[in-house]
C-alpha cells in the first residue's frame, strides 16, 4: 500500500487472531451436562434394574488384585441402548460420541470406556 507524501496511511482494523491449536483446561459439571428429564437418565435407571449378574461374573479384575478395573456392564449396556435409541449402531461412532457429546459424556463420567475383560 503506497502512501503519497503528506497523506496518512489508511488504518487497518486490528483483529484478534483465532488459535485453534491451543489446549484448554476447564472444569466440567458432569451432572449438569444433561437435564434432569433427559432420556439418557431414564436409560441409566432402567439398566440399573436389570439382572446383570452374568456379566459381572465374567469380570476377572477383583478388588485388591493387580490390574486395571473393568468397565461396568451397566455402563456398556446403557451406552448401547442410548445409542440405538438415537439411531447409532456403530461401536466406533459410539466411542467418538463419548469424546464430545454431552449425553454420552454424562453416562461415562467423561471417561472413554473399555470393553469387558
Amino acid at each position: 500500500m503506497k502512501v503519497k507524501a503528506g497523506e496518512e496511511p489508511e488504518a487497518r482494523p486490528r483483529l484478534k487472531e483465532i488459535n485453534r491449536r491451543q489446549l484448554l483446561l476447564r472444569p466440567v459439571d458432569v451432572e449438569g451436562l444433561v437435564a434432569e428429564e433427559h432420556p439418557v437418565r431414564g436409560i441409566w435407571e432402567l439398566a440399573g434394574q436389570l439382572d446383570l449378574s452374568r456379566f459381572y461374573e465374567a469380570i476377572e479384575a477383583v478388588e485388591g488384585g493387580a490390574g486395571r478395573s473393568a468397565t461396568d456392564p451397566r455402563l456398556l449396556i446403557s451406552l448401547w441402548i442410548y445409542a440405538y435409541s438415537e439411531g447409532v449402531s456403530s461401536a466406533r461412532e459410539i466411542e467418538r460420541l463419548c469424546g464430545y457429546h454431552p449425553a454420552y459424556q454424562w453416562l461415562t463420567g467423561t471417561e472413554l470406556p473399555r470393553p469387558l475383560q
